[in-house]
């Protein structure tokens, strides 16, 4: 039985955005999506800073998607950390049993801290996460530990446990982008055409 697995953009909503400026295809899930679905995983791409989506409407719709792990990440990164934080804390409250991971820049360099900070989250994917997620998935799946994940720092009980490094991509071309993911009709320029393509 596969996987659900929901890849999140929490509702930043910057007014340049909402009026003008349209928003950026959240480009580092996508580039998870496309492994996860290759590998025989579920998944859905949720552009919640696109939607705008309160939480209860948000909840709702991962509901009817029953994940088994949702996995963070915001284009945004610095200036999208706190609400990141507070919407793992709110799936937190929905969805007990559920996994959460948070990767990007900003956790990337802040791992620990944001751990330690936000107990909602279980884990930080740090750097390129195209394989991590994989084995991270595969981890929960099977019930086995994270300790021999590299590029992970997880919450062992009340400790933080910091993984090696993964090592940067070789090949680019093993893992593909999971651009049937995307809602592409919500990316558009002042209203008027795409803000971003293929």
């Amino acid at each position: 039985m596969p996987t659900h697995v929901v890849l999140l953009t929490p509702a930043r909503r910057f007014i340049a955005n909402r009026f003008g400026l349209g928003y950026q295809i959240p480009l580092g899930l996508v580039l998870l999506g496309g492994p996860l679905v290759d590998a025989g995983h579920q998944v859905r791409l949720i552009a919640n800073d696109l939607y705008g989506w309160e939480h209860q409407r948000l909840t709702a719709e991962i509901a009817a998607f029953r994940p088994d792990c949702i996995l963070l990440g915001h284009t945004g990164s610095t200036a999208a950390h706190p609400v990141c934080l507070e919407t793992a804390e709110a799936l937190r409250r929905a969805f007990p049993g559920v996994k959460i991971g948070y990767g990007g820049v900003y956790p990337s360099y802040a791992a620990e801290t944001t751990l330690r900070d936000c107990p909602a989250i279980d884990t930080i994917i740090r750097g390129e996460g195209e394989q991590t997620v994989l084995e991270l998935v595969a981890a929960w799946e099977g019930g086995a530990s994270l300790v021999s994940v590299p590029g992970l720092v997880w919450r062992d009980s009340s400790q933080v446990r910091l993984n090696p490094p993964r090592p940067p991509i070789s090949n680019l071309d093993a893992y593909r982008p999971g651009w049937e993911l995307v809602d592409w009709e919500g990316y558009q320029l002042f209203g008027v055409s795409r803000s971003s393509g293929m």
